[in-house]
């Protein structure tokens, strides 16, 4: 460091880095309190970039700038110091952030992207993420890094590609560097930024999947997963068309929740009604007929006959039109049904495909037949020294067969289904829990399954043997 530098600023360490420069933690001698000091190269073009956007911005959620210095080699930005951890590492240590705090802090971004493309030189930020928001000590969130941003309507400044795979918009990484990158750009990355606090998974980390929300969590909102299914369309043109516009629809989610619910059971409600009087209508036609079957001994009388089945439109008719309304009936409630079970069907579109993604291979040499769920506590195995847990059955243990695929669903403790890929490494809940589907297991036969768990790091094993019996017939 130059000397001009030392006597202002002590250095205290590095605490991050990017392609633009390097972030060093200083103490401000003169101010007495912390700053983070930005290192630039002089005759960086990218760097210059940043380093002239940064000096203009002014928002709550930006670093507030305190002070610039030019040397021959570098330049140094002072910015306000945050105190606080990036929201990557608080869903690291606390798992998914609650559906109220994860929609208040998205509000919070929106807000700042919202001042960002309403500028006179409009900025797009392109590298929204977890990893570059910090949460300090006031609850707020706090965007940092805009080593990647470019000024939306200045010649050249999309012309290269930038961003972090699986929040960054499909078009920031086209041939041609990003030129058709906007504003919607950054809905993505927010869209993105939302579905890892409310989920838990990083959609830059295998499997590399963004599922509607509610696969994950039954209990998050159906609005909120569609805003963010919205925000993250591949396309851009279907996306929201600004961020003002994605921000009301995050103010009012709740509402348009509680619509939603008004009008499922104002169907539900008409649904049933429906089906009753099909059912109704279908009963007191079979009467009818069941009345005229009935013979001289039993038949009733004209006014009997008007007393009872009048008021459904049915005296006065023959046999033959009362089978035929009793078909219509008949009719209508098999199309009830059908139309019930397609709708549903329908709604549930988006979920089959997790379920089958949340399925991991164990092999076992046995048929097919019962059902067992084990709940297997590995936690103090799988946490040694970055362990990883995989399983296994012993197949050279059981007796000589025909060696077939056993599908086995993972849940976490709270029973949520985990996603489980052969290539990807995943942190332990307190428990994980493998169920074995019944018809695994041939009825009355033997099988011994062994689960294995194993430190990658320093090869300590540990492992379990059980002894499954298929139910008798």
């Amino acid at each position: 460091m130059e000397e001009k530098l030392k006597e202002k600023y002590m250095f205290c360490g590095e605490i991050g880095s990017g392609g633009s420069g390097k972030v060093f933690k200083a103490y401000d001698r003169h101010l007495q309190r912390l700053a983070a000091v930005k290192r630039f190269p002089a005759a960086d073009a990218a760097s210059e970039r940043e380093l002239r956007m940064l000096k203009e911005l002014c928002h709550p959620a930006f670093p507030a700038v305190t002070d610039y210095i030019e040397e021959p080699e570098y330049k140094y930005l002072v910015m306000e110091y945050i105190e606080g951890k990036n929201l990557a590492d608080h869903i690291r240590e606390h798992g998914s952030v609650d559906q109220e705090r994860a929609v208040k802090w998205a509000l919070e971004l929106a807000d700042a992207l919202l001042y960002l493309h309403e500028r006179k030189c409009p900025v797009i930020y392109r590298d929204m993420k977890p990893a570059n928001i910090i949460i300090d000590g006031k609850e707020h969130v706090r965007m940092v890094d805009f080593g990647t941003a470019f000024l939306r309507y200045q010649e050249g400044e999309a012309t290269c590609a930038g961003g972090t795979w699986g929040y960054a918009a499909p078009e920031q990484f086209e041939k041609g560097g990003g030129k058709r990158v906007d504003e919607r750009s950054d809905l993505y990355g927010l869209g993105a930024t939302l579905f890892h606090m409310l989920t838990g998974c990083d959609p830059s980390r295998p499997p590399f999947l963004m599922q509607p929300l509610r696969s994950y969590d039954r209990r998050l909102s159906a609005e909120l997963e569609r805003i963010v299914r919205k925000a993250t369309e591949p396309e851009r043109e279907k996306r929201y068309a600004n961020v003002r516009r994605m921000k009301q629809e995050l103010e009012n989610f709740g509402k348009a929740d509680r619509l939603r619910r008004l009008a499922g059971n104002a169907v539900k409600a008409a649904y049933g009604a429906a089906l009753a009087g099909a059912a109704l209508f279908f009963l007191w036609s079979w009467a009818w007929i069941e009345r005229l079957d009935s013979g001289p001994g039993g038949g009733m009388t004209e006014g009997e006959a008007y007393g009872i089945f009048g008021m459904y439109g049915l005296c006065g008719i023959n046999r033959s039109a009362a089978e035929g309304r009793m078909l219509q009936a008949a009719v209508c409630i098999l199309l009830l049904v059908i139309g019930k079970s397609a709708v549903t069907r329908w709604m549930s579109r988006g979920y089959r495909s997790v379920r089958q993604e949340k399925n991991v291979l164990l092999m076992v040499k046995s048929g097919k037949g019962l059902a067992i769920a084990l709940v297997l506590g590995v936690l103090a195995a799988g946490r040694t020294g970055g362990g990883s847990v995989w399983a296994k059955d012993a197949a050279g243990y059981t007796q000589a067969g025909e060696e077939q695929d056993l599908f086995v669903i993972v849940r976490n403790g709270p029973g949520q289904k985990l996603l489980i890929r052969y290539d990807a490494e995943y942190p332990l809940s307190d428990t994980l829990k493998l169920e074995l589907p019944l018809k695994n297991f041939e009825a009355g036969e033997h099988y011994e399954l062994r689960l294995e768990c194993i430190n990658r790091e320093t090869g300590a094993a540990r492992s379990r043997t059980f002894y499954l019996k298929g139910v008798e017939p």
